[in-house]
């Protein structure tokens, strides 16, 4: 294109203005590819964070799901402690709290108190 800018007498100016407009047009094909390749970029960044997110929400879904059934365990725990135990502690015959604990394995190892 230079060779033919250097021409004076105007014969090429066609010409020139051709190859002038061609390399606008790859430019800019150039400049829009080079923007696609970032939006893309962007796009995966986004879906790996997003996806990164929705994994953190789902930790923080099982915890909280894990403490509220550990809760309501001890909750029921306490139950039949206070159900299962006089005021001094001693053991409710006849319970539910004894009756959870002689289903137990250890039960039979424990010694008897008068």
């Amino acid at each position: 294109m230079s060779y033919l800018q250097q021409d004076s007498s105007g014969a090429n100016a066609l010409e020139i203005a051709k190859l002038q407009e061609e390399l606008a047009d790859a430019r800019e094909s150039y400049t829009d590819s080079l923007i696609d390749q970032k939006i893309t970029e962007l796009q995966e960044q986004n879906d790996e964070a997003a996806q990164q997110r929705q994994e953190q929400i789902d930790l923080m879904q099982q915890s909280l799901d894990w403490q509220e059934k550990s809760g309501a365990f001890w909750e029921q725990v306490y139950e039949y402690i206070q159900a299962g135990t006089d005021e001094v502690g001693t053991l409710v015959h006849g319970s539910e709290l004894e009756n959870l604990l002689k289903a137990g394995e250890a039960w039979d190892s424990l010694s008897e108190e008068g």
